[in-house]
Order: C-alpha cells, then sequence, then structure tokens
C-alpha cells in the first residue's frame, strides 16, 4: 500500500500541505538580535536579488503562527540557508525540518565549531564579521562570491526537491477522528495545550 508522505506530518504541528518548491524561492534560517545579524541578512538577500531569486526570512512573515509560516517557508524553497552561528535553537530545530524535507541546504557560520559534528559533513560557508567598517565590507564582499558560487554549483549538480504529486490530506479536525467517527481519546486537550505553545512562540519571537 502506497503512503502518502503528507500523512507523516504531524497535522497539529503543522497544518499546511501541498507546497511545492520554487527554483527562484529561498529561505533563510537565522538569529534575528545579535548586531551581525542584519548586516549578513542583507548581503545574503541582495546576492540571491541580483541571482533572480527572492530570499524570505521568517521575520517578514506575517501569518498569524510563527511555526507555520516556517514551515510554508521551508516547505516552498527550492534553497534553504541556516546561519548556524551561535548554535541558536530554533535555527537547528527548522534545519532539521528542512533535512526531513530534502531540501538543498547552505550552512554559513563565523566559527566550525558552531557545528556539530553530525552535520560538519554537509557544505558550509566559514565567515568573519570584522570590528573595522573597512573590514566588514570586504568580509561581505568575499562572502557575498562564495556564496554566490555556492548556489551555481547548486543549480547545475543537485536537482530541485521534489514537489507533491499527491493531494492535500485533510487537517486536523478530520485527522482527529477514528473511522467511525469517534474523536481520539485526548486528542482536543493535547491540540488546546499545543495551541498555547505556539502562541507563546509567536510572542517570543523578538527574543530569537
Amino acid at each position: 500500500m502506497s503512503v502518502n508522505p503528507w500523512e507523516l506530518v504531524n497535522p497539529v504541528v503543522f497544518t499546511g500541505r501541498g507546497f511545492t518548491p520554487k527554483e527562484d524561492c529561498a529561505f533563510v534560517l537565522m538569529p534575528f538580535r545579535p548586531n551581525w545579524s542584519e548586516l549578513v541578512w542583507q548581503t545574503i538577500k541582495e546576492t540571491l536579488k541580483n541571482m533572480g531569486i527572492e530570499a524570505v526570512r521568517a521575520d517578514e512573515q506575517y501569518g498569524h503562527q510563527v511555526v507555520e509560516d516556517i514551515w510554508k517557508g521551508i516547505c516552498e524553497a527550492g534553497i534553504v540557508i541556516a546561519d548556524v552561528t551561535g548554535k541558536n535553537p530554533n535555527v537547528y530545530y527548522e534545519l532539521g525540518i528542512a533535512h526531513v524535507l530534502g531540501r538543498r541546504v547552505i550552512l554559513l557560520t563565523q566559527t566550525p565549531d558552531d557545528i556539530p559534528f553530525d552535520i560538519r559533513v554537509y557544505r558550509h560557508i566559514l565567515y568573519k564579521v570584522p570590528f573595522s567598517k573597512r573590514g566588514r565590507m570586504r568580509e561581505m564582499d568575499s562572502l557575498s562570491v562564495e556564496f554566490k558560487r555556492t548556489i551555481e554549483w547548486i543549480r547545475e549538480n543537485e536537482p530541485m526537491p521534489p514537489g507533491p504529486s499527491f493531494a492535500d490530506i485533510y487537517g486536523a479536525v478530520n485527522v482527529s477522528a477514528d473511522e467511525d467517527g469517534s474523536k481520539i481519546e485526548g486528542f482536543s486537550e493535547f491540540k488546546q495545550s499545543f495551541d498555547l505553545y505556539r502562541q507563546n512562540i509567536h510572542r517570543r519571537t523578538d527574543d530569537r
């Protein structure tokens, strides 16, 4: 019996289905608050723009649920870029989702020590953020060149991740009933608890 891949996705945590990855879309995973973050984000964004790729970051999404925005962004991305500098737990959580979905991933870091041993085998770009303005400009130029070269290599050598060839499955409301229509014991309580958890994530987005 064939298995619908979407049925393997927890419908309480991630509700969206049927996404198709886009070659001209990249989703960027990175911490938002460090003083270097905006500089690196603008470098990534501008480099991708010049290559005809739209860069999207979670804090630029305007959905009602942060987790769902991230899920949608990763599912629709042709490439996922993850800056793991500082070992941010949110970035690693989202990176795990990207790997499970089979997305093409590029890791960025200011120190290789921030990449755990088990994923150090994957491609990564090492860069620095010097104190001086001239040094930062020089380093961002180098990052842009290396980043562009990596994107071009991926486009030439790695196929796009597959999109769904199946219909959407029902959302959490339908999944919460068993075959004879009765509710699964404890499902409603679990969903209510998780909704509160997602609201807390939404409130803490600015602390990322």
